[in-house]
């Protein structure tokens, strides 16, 4: 961490970015562990978002803690995409 990042971080009020703390407890997190992500439900402004965001998560278990496994309880309940691209 560079030192503008740690004054950065000692100011009163400020808050650390979301994810950095979501990559710090991922970093944490056990090998073997579970990560779960629920997506809300509709209307979404970008239904892709949380599927992104899991491939992203996955590809880091993948290469760092492979026995890790992801889980995601879904509110939809059915493909996001539409039907040309199922």
């Amino acid at each position: 961490m560079t030192r503008l990042r740690q004054k950065k971080c000692r100011i009163p009020g400020r808050q650390v970015h979301k994810q950095h703390c979501f990559g710090k407890k991922l970093e944490a997190m056990p090998n073997g562990g579970t990560v779960l992500i629920c997506p809300p439900g509709n209307p979404f402004r970008c239904p892709p978002g949380p599927y992104e965001r899991t491939s992203l998560i996955a590809h880091y278990l993948k290469n760092h803690k492979p026995q890790s496994k992801i889980i995601v309880l879904d509110a939809k309940g059915k493909n996001f995409l539409n039907k040309d691209f199922s």
